[in-house]
């Protein structure tokens, strides 16, 4: 049942694409003034194949390969650019053909991250042991209990401070004693060693009160009390009642849950729309309805190499308690987008251009959306490679392709695209290739080496086309070989940059032809590499030996979703099928030689 619904999704689109381009070529006006003129009309419709559309037949017979019954071809077609294709009124209701301008706008993006809250850092705090002794009560002993400011946190008994007490009695009664004496130097001393002995006693942790109860009692006291010097929560108690401590040793640790740090993990991809001081939306599960704000406040600088993720903090308000450190939260960034997509503080002009997001076909890092081209007699649809910046919304930024005003199609684009196909027509799978890009010249050793490769790479393609799996094999090791020969010719950094990607795809599909056992695998590895190696004709050109190198296409290869071959010959021969469908394909170009230019290569 899965498979069925997988192959519908594929074979609905076909049947209604063929469907149109059936009715597409009946429905254009025709003048009802004259008979003669719809009798003569009839009689100069050719007919075609919509999976071999190289034939154009005077009559509707059988198409001469698969068998299909044919369609007939547009008869006002024959104005139209080979990346175009035009519909009547009833073929775009059929299809529920929409369209839109393109505008420019606010565009906002909202990153969406999760991640989990923990305790403010910079608000964590340790309360201390400000004498040495003997712990006999511990009036903080569990994690998770609350602490004030001020709170009695422990009873020490500390011969220390009890040495301390009564060196401070003693400097008191000294001074009382010297307080009749002539002499003033020695009430001076007297009531500075008071002083010293009770700044001893406020460093030993006593507070001023108790040391003023001290002297108002005249005795020692043989257990002090302890405060904490913190509000909070306790996170990890260190000591138990009957412990002996040491002076500064730890006691317990406490945190202020007033404030919170919520611990986002952003992807590399999202890096480029985060920044400081931005403000985030946070939910938790835990408390449906209710959002939180925050700032980023920090980004780590390194890259975790393992999830390949960065973590993103930022200070949360915390002050009505009901947020818990360890709940997983969700956040949302909101960054508004200039017109090159980046992340911008202030709107600027000009506002960034913007789309649909049903509008584009996107294939791997490929867009193709179809415009509407004005004509004064039918509807005519065209399609181009456009460069996508982020999506924001219901819309995606467009960095490159198109211009504001222009008229694009925002759903059954895909209808479109698929009626192309049949028609063997440049589609979302061809759009904007390699071909589109302008040659460049390179040494000409480069252009040799080029050609030697295309030599043993046409010696593999003939004996596909013959069903020669022995022959096919024997050449791959001689392609192979002259590929790797470039890596001796001197290039310049920019020729390296251009050659390297297009060198690695002809070394792939090389390998994988190296390494199978059957043709059909060895068919599979050559369509891989003659998208490298055609690609790298287009961009760098090859020496002429004789004839011209052509590009055929077979658009029923690999399951239909087509594919090209470079051969030499005008007579079509079929790598991917051999025999059982020699003549499937058509010839599209043919890739003229071109003279190369050292001096400027480097």
């Amino acid at each position: 049942m899965k498979n069925l619904l997988l192959n519908l999704r594929f074979i609905l689109p076909a049947l209604l694409a063929g469907f149109l381009l059936a009715r597409c070529g009946s429905i254009f006006p025709t003048s009802p003034s004259s008979s003669k003129s719809v009798d003569n009309k009839a009689e100069s419709v050719r007919w075609t194949c919509s999976m071999h559309p190289q034939f154009l037949l005077p009559k509707p017979t059988p198409c001469p390969i698969c068998g299909m019954d044919l369609i007939p071809v547009d008869p006002n077609a024959g104005d139209l650019e080979e990346n175009q294709i035009a519909l009547t009124n009833e073929a775009i209701a059929l299809a529920e053909i929409q369209t839109t301008e393109v505008v420019r706008g606010e565009a906002d993006l909202a990153l969406r991250l999760v991640g989990k809250l923990n305790w403010d850092e910079t608000k964590l705090e340790t309360v201390t042991a400000w004498t040495g002794g003997r712990l006999d009560a511990m009036h903080v002993s569990y994690e998770g209990e609350s602490v004030q400011k001020g709170q009695a946190v422990a009873e020490i008994w500390s011969p220390e401070l009890i040495s301390a007490q009564q060196e401070y009695l003693e400097s008191i009664k000294a001074m009382q004693r010297l307080s009749n004496s002539p002499g003033e130097s020695l009430q001076k001393t007297a009531r500075e060693t008071v002083q010293s002995a009770a700044s001893r006693l406020l460093a030993m942790g006593m507070s001023k009160e108790d040391v003023e109860a001290l002297q108002h009692a005249g005795r020692v006291q043989e257990k002090a009390t302890l405060y904490s010097n913190v509000a909070g929560i306790a996170l990890q108690v260190f000591a138990e009642e009957g412990e002996w401590v040491k002076l500064g040793q730890k006691l317990f640790s406490a945190a202020n849950p007033a404030s919170l740090w919520a611990e986002l993990e952003a992807h590399e991809s999202d890096l480029a729309f985060l920044e400081l001081a931005q403000e985030v939306s946070l939910q938790a599960d835990a408390i449906p309805g209710l959002s939180f704000m925050g700032k980023i406040n920090f980004i780590e600088p390194t890259l975790d190499p393992l999830s390949r993720t960065v973590q993103v903090r930022l200070q949360v308000d915390n002050s009505d308690g009901l947020l818990k450190p360890g709940m997983f939260i969700r956040a949302i960034v909101h960054a508004a987008l200039d017109s090159r997509g980046q992340v911008t503080r202030e709107r600027t002009t000009p506002l960034p251009l913007l789309i649909p997001r049903t509008s584009p076909l996107i294939t791997g890092t490929r867009a193709v959306v179809y415009l509407q081209v004005p004509d004064d007699n039918k509807v005519v649809f065209e399609g181009r490679e456009i460069l996508l910046g982020p999506r924001a919304g219901e819309h995606y930024v467009v960095l490159d392709g198109l211009e504001e005003g222009e008229v694009i199609v925002t759903h059954g684009a895909f209808k479109i695209d698929s009626s192309l196909q049949i028609l063997a027509k440049p589609s979302m799978m061809s759009i904007g290739s390699d071909l589109s890009k302008e040659p460049i010249d390179v040494p000409q050793a480069l252009q040799q080496a080029l050609t030697r490769i295309s030599t043993h790479y046409l010696s593999i393609w003939r004996a596909l086309a013959n069903d020669d799996f022995g022959l096919a094999s024997k050449n791959v090791p001689k392609f192979l070989a002259e590929l790797e020969s470039v890596s001796s010719i001197e290039l310049s950094d920019s020729i390296t940059e251009l050659w390297s990607p297009l060198a690695a795809k002809m070394r792939n599909g090389g390998l994988g032809m190296k390494k199978v056992s059957e043709i059909e695998g060895l068919r599979t590895e050559f369509k891989h590499a003659s998208k490298g190696l055609i690609s790298a004709l287009d961009r760098f050109g090859y020496e002429a030996t004789g004839k011209e190198l052509k590009v055929f296409f077979c658009p029923m290869a690999f399951e239909n979703t087509g594919a090209e071959w470079l051969q030499i010959e005008n007579r079509l021969a079929n790598p991917y099928f051999g025999s059982s469908m020699l003549r499937c394909g058509e010839m599209r170009r043919m890739i003229t030689p071109r003279s190369s230019t050292p001096e400027r290569a480097k």
